[in-house]
């Protein structure tokens, strides 16, 4: 189901793809097994978590399906606009 997971201090993080794209991003328990890269796209996924575990400030730019509606495709941009660590109503 996921192509990798990465560990992080109170939960993995789970990543699916297809084709060159990432379609999931789910948080699991620490329990849930471990999942190595299976294809690139996990392996870059993998490496920029990784990045980001180690500094909150670190960029993504992985090519990813954004599969919504108009309205959830403009909540989603809107969110991406607030600043780490800041909050918006």
């Amino acid at each position: 189901m996921f192509d990798v997971t990465v560990d992080f201090p109170r939960m993995k993080v789970a990543v699916a793809t297809r084709g060159e794209r990432v379609v999931e991003i789910r948080y699991l328990p620490l329990s849930a097994p471990r999942v190595g890269p299976k294809n690139a796209v996990a392996a870059e996924a993998k490496r920029q978590l990784e990045s980001y575990r180690e500094d909150p400030d670190a960029k993504f730019d992985l090519p990813i399906v954004i599969d919504g509606s108009e309205l959830e495709r403009a909540v989603w941009r809107a969110m991406c606009a607030i600043p780490r660590g800041r909050t918006r109503t």
